[in-house]
């Protein structure tokens, strides 16, 4: 995969970085996410120098959390540099040094969703009130187009159907995705209008 190069920063707790990758041909993403217990870095791609500054100014990671099976990306680089542990969730057949049950809370107050259907070790990590991180399960490629991950690439489509109605009550006006671009309000009503569509 290509390097990112300089990251936006979203809010004063997260710095996301994002482009296009020609060998997925799509966009790709990852993230940082400060809290008071350390930096959380999710699904990392690998990073030329600015992008790599521009995260120690912000925090340097303290853990690394992997969506599901098919993001290793540049993780194993990461933890090398930092000396930091891999976390992912539990049936994703990757490198980690931990994996994690469903529910299990992480930097004291970011929650573990697991979403299955989609991808092995399918994650999610939601901070109510604030934000909700997603790998495969979501994509938002385009504007005003939340949608589920194609049934082509779906281990089990239904189920991943069925794993949907779990972010239902969850209050959380961030989304951020490993493919798309984020979105920075009112995402309860996005995933509460993908529900309702795909209920149909």
């Amino acid at each position: 995969m290509n390097a990112v190069s300089a990251g936006r920063l979203l809010t004063d707790q997260v710095l996301h970085w994002s482009h296009y990758e020609p060998s997925l041909r799509c966009n790709a993403g990852c993230c940082a996410i400060r809290t008071a217990q350390g930096v959380l870095l999710v699904d990392p791609l690998p990073m030329d120098s600015l992008a790599l500054r521009q995260l120690e100014t912000f925090g340097v990671p303290t853990t690394i959390l992997i969506t599901n099976e098919n993001h290793q990306r540049a993780s194993l680089e990461m933890q090398k540099k930092w000396k930091i542990p891999i976390l992912a969730g539990e049936g994703a057949e990757l490198v980690a040094d931990e994996y994690l049950r469903e529910g299990q809370t992480i930097l004291e107050n970011l929650q573990i969703l697991h979403l299955p259907g989609a991808g092995k070790g399918e994650i999610a990590v939601l901070q109510k009130n604030v934000l909700g991180v997603f790998g495969d399960f979501l994509i938002h490629l385009e504007p005003d187009r939340l949608e589920l991950l194609p049934e082509k690439y779906c281990e089990n489509s239904e189920l991943a159907r069925r794993s949907l109605s779990r972010l239902r009550g969850w209050d959380i006006p961030i989304l951020l995705f490993a493919h798309g671009l984020p979105i920075m309000s009112e995402g309860s009503l996005h995933l509460e209008k993908l529900l309702k569509t795909t209920e149909n």
